[in-house]
C-alpha cells in the first residue's frame, strides 16, 4: 500500500512540474507586421513553432504565450535592425569591383608570389650570414 502511495504522489508531482507545449503560428502580413496565433491563417504561409514552457506550479494562458512570442519577435527584429544600422554604408565603384574580382581570381598567383618573396628574403639572409662568417 505504501508503494502505491509513493508512486501516486510521484505521478502527481510530475504532472505539476512538467512543462507545457503549445503550437504557435507566426507570419508577416503585406505591411511587414508580425502576427502570432494558435490557428494557422488560411491566406498566409505561416511558420509553425513549438513553444515549450517549463511552468512548474503555474500555467500560462494562451494570451501569455502569444505575448511572450510577440516580445521575442520584437526583440529579434530590433536586434536585426541594430546590426543593420551598425554596418557602414560602403559604395564600391564598378572598377573596384572588377579589381576585387581579379584579385580573388589571382589568389593562387598571389600566394606563389608571397612564397617567392619569402624565399628570396631567406636566401638573402643566408648569404649575409655566410658572408659574415667568411669575413671573420
Amino acid at each position: 500500500m505504501r508503494l502505491f502511495t509513493v508512486i501516486f504522489l510521484l505521478g502527481v508531482a510530475m504532472a505539476f512540474c512538467s512543462g507545457v507545449t503549445a503550437e504557435i503560428y507566426q507570419w508577416k502580413d503585406a505591411e511587414g507586421v508580425t502576427h502570432f496565433s494558435d490557428t494557422k491563417p488560411k491566406d498566409q504561409s505561416a511558420e509553425q513553432k513549438q513553444l515549450y514552457i517549463n511552468s512548474g506550479m503555474r500555467f500560462a494562458t494562451d494570451e501569455q504565450l502569444l505575448e511572450a512570442m510577440r516580445r521575442k519577435a520584437r526583440a529579434e527584429e530590433q536586434e536585426q535592425q541594430a546590426k543593420q544600422a551598425a554596418l557602414p554604408a560602403v559604395k564600391v565603384s564598378p572598377q573596384d569591383k572588377e579589381a576585387i574580382a581579379k584579385a580573388l581570381e589571382d589568389e593562387e598567383a598571389l600566394k606563389k608570389a608571397v612564397k617567392r618573396a619569402a624565399a628570396s628574403k631567406v636566401k638573402e639572409r643566408r648569404r649575409a650570414i655566410y658572408n659574415a662568417q667568411q669575413n671573420n
